[in-house]
């Protein structure tokens, strides 16, 4: 900073301070001669002082500037040089910031490709993706139709020996054998029966619409339980024979659930108009190539599948293991189809051929086996699926599947998955992909079970929160009463899941928890529930719960049921005026017949207004074939009073065994349907 201005500056102030001094002091000498010298003399040292005073402020001022003009000198060089670091930081800065735009440009760049490449990559893993389950699915067709080559080639093998043997080694055997006992020929198919398979009968040689009693004993003559084919299951332990009907042609037909039928000598016991007939059927041991083995301290067979060992023992049919080694297969694809998870591995099959051999198994391994009918294991000496198979094919298929996606689950998970969500999701899956079966009423009656129990529970309070049914050990540990509404619980908690959010939702939900996202975090992401919140809406969907199918049935059952008891009452006062006629005249039944038959055909005009639900429409086409034939003869016997042609009364006679035929397989027939949709 230039300090010589100020200086000059100062200098000319003090300079003319002084002047005027002087200038003043002459003045006043000049024009005012009464003052004295010592008051000038005093003026002037005042003066004097004054000055000298204003000179040491100016030289203190001068100190001050050369201080302030040092520091500001300072200051100068210290902005110089941080405008100097500025510049340096701003030229680097810039400098920067070129080659970071560069650098994030070609890190665009390279992103865009990268996405380009993530792109691609997800398409071809789709493509891939689908190639696989392309080859996968074909893979389970083409190991089913070699399991069932396998089987048709032992059925073929024991056949040809069996057939063999009763023709005298010519090997030769037909698909069905017939029979020929008095006036009645029986069709066995196929003709050499195999242990635990079914077995089809037909009886030809009856009148029309006659009754025929049939029950089947056992190798020891001991009659067997009357199975019913569809549900694969008894009316009661008991009951060892059915009432069947023929047809138009005199013909009657029926199957034998023969998955508990052992190998021997079986009879079918026929009963006819006081008459008796028997008919004896060979049933025989499918013949599998295998080996004796030792697990468990048992003895076992082992066959050697396609992909995984089958392990049974005594007791298990050859034609079971074959069964159920296609069924494990099928159930691959369809899981990874409507799950989108499917087994690493195909696992080895444990069959044991009664409960004792299985819990004895149990024990060996360190299983304990309390009520259940199958677990799975996969470490160990011994992984595998171990199921107790003396029971119906349905069953052992539902408990293999059961036991099938746990085995998945547990694959997928390395932690503990909530007990109701891993029991829940395998009762699912066995009860539902059930209804696709070949009988899907076996599962259909479960459904409704399972359903009916959990709602009781809640209506009468017993029901348990979700949070209590998480951990495994406290499932286990109850009773078998308990465990019953346990899985009903678990089931209809999953089944309200999959219905609101679907199986993909449910899939989401095992993954998340797989990877240790809390229970509630999982729930939340995949329902957009609380967990708290999933339960309270699931109780509430449980207590109002109704299946449209099931409703709709219902309605339907109570209609029918409805007509088919009118439809007797016609035939009670129909008969009971037929005793009050009994050697009267003829016309005396005209007025009653009118009203039957005006009776009878407002039942046949109201059936055939029913709405049938899907599937049922053999259902419907029976009721509405007995509406039309009652009508038919109650005319023809109308007809014969008001004419008294007797042509009409033969015809008329001859229609009540088809009647009464009629009648009974419509009452049996909505009986089932009342059993299968639990609509008692």
């Amino acid at each position: 900073m230039n300090k010589g201005p100020l200086r000059g500056l100062l200098g000319v102030l003090a300079a003319a301070a002084l002047a005027g001094v002087v200038v003043w002091g002459w003045s006043s000498l000049s024009s005012e001669n009464d003052k004295t010298q010592a008051q000038l003399t005093s003026e002037l040292t005042v003066l004097r002082q004054e000055t000298g005073l204003a000179t040491q402020t100016m030289q203190l001022l001068e100190t001050n500037l050369a201080t302030a003009n040092s520091k500001l000198d300072d200051l100068g060089q210290a902005i110089s040089s941080v405008q100097a670091d500025v510049g340096r930081t701003r030229d680097e800065l810039a400098s920067s910031t070129a080659t970071l735009t560069g650098a994030l440009e070609a890190a665009a760049a390279q992103a865009d490709d990268l996405d380009d490449d993530v792109t691609a990559l997800k398409a071809e893993d789709r493509v891939l993706d689908t190639r696989v389950g392309d080859v996968q699915t074909d893979l389970g067709l083409l190991t089913e139709g070699m399991t069932r080559l396998q089987q048709n080639v032992a059925t073929l093998t024991t056949q040809v020996a069996i057939g063999s043997a009763s023709a005298g080694g010519s090997g030769v055997i037909a698909a069905t054998r017939t029979f020929t006992i008095g006036p009645l020929s029986v069709q066995v198919t196929p003709s050499a029966s195999l242990s635990g398979q079914d077995t089809a009968f037909v009886v030809a040689g009856l009148q029309p619409w006659q009754s025929v009693s049939v029950s089947h004993l056992r190798p020891t003559g001991a009659p067997a339980p009357w199975i019913i084919p569809n549900l694969e299951a008894t009316y009661s332990s008991s009951q060892a024979q059915e009432d069947l009907y023929a047809d138009a042609a005199g013909r009657v037909g029926w199957t034998r659930v023969g998955t508990q039928d052992g190998e021997g000598t079986w009879r079918v016991q026929l009963a006819v108009d006081g008459a008796s007939y028997a008919v004896p059927y060979q049933v025989s041991e499918l013949q599998l190539t295998t080996n004796r083995v030792q697990r468990f301290g048992l003895d076992l067979r082992r066959y050697q599948g396609l992909a995984s060992d089958m392990y049974y023992s005594s007791g298990v049919p050859s034609a079971l293991v074959l069964e159920l080694q296609a069924h494990l297969y099928n159930l691959r694809s369809v899981l990874r189809e409507r799950f989108g998870f499917q087994s690493r591995v195909i696992p080895d099959l444990y069959l044991f051929g009664d409960r004792g051999l299985f819990e004895a198994a149990g024990r060996t391994i360190e299983v304990n086996v309390t009520w259940e009918a199958g677990f799975h294991l996969t470490g160990g000496s011994y992984p595998g699926i171990y199921v107790q198979a003396d029971k119906f094919l349905s069953t052992v298929k539902e408990i293999l599947t059961h036991e099938y996606v746990h085995l998945i689950v547990g694959e997928i998970s390395s932690v503990r998955i909530p007990a109701w969500l891993n029991e829940g999701t395998a009762r699912y899956y066995e009860l539902h992909l059930g209804l696709e079966s070949a009988r899907p009423d076996h599962a259909r009656t479960a459904i409704y079970d399972q359903a009916d129990e959990a709602r009781s529970a809640l209506t009468d309070g017993l029901l348990p929160s979700l949070p209590s049914l998480e951990d495994r050990v406290a499932w286990n540990n109850v009773s078998a009463t308990q465990a019953d509404q346990n899985y009903a619980h678990a089931y209809m908690a999953v089944r309200f899941f999959i219905q609101e959010h679907g199986e993909t939702a449910l899939a989401a939900l095992i993954t998340s928890l797989a990877s240790d996202q809390p229970l509630g975090e999982a729930v939340l992401d995949t329902t957009g529930q609380n967990y708290a919140a999933f339960e309270q809406a699931f109780r509430a969907w449980l207590r109002t719960w109704q299946d449209p199918e099931r409703e709709l049935v219902r309605q339907y059952n109570q209609a029918a049921n409805g007509l088919v008891d009118e439809l007797s009452m016609i035939g009670t006062d129909r008969a009971t005026q037929v005793q009050l006629d009994a050697g009267g005249r003829l016309d005396a039944g005209i007025p009653p017949w009118t009203q039957y038959v005006a009776r009878a055909a407002d039942l046949q005009r109201r059936a055939a207004q029913l709405r049938t639900p899907d599937g049922y429409e053999t259902v419907q086409s029976g009721l509405t074939a007995f509406c039309d034939r009652t009508v038919t003869w109650l005319q023809r016997e109308l007809e014969y009073f008001q004419t008294g042609v007797d042509t009409t009364r033969v015809q008329a006679n001859n229609m009540i065994p088809e009647v009464d035929a009629r009648s009974a397989l419509m009452q049996r027939t909505l009986g089932d349907l009342a059993f299968v949709y639990r609509l008692d």
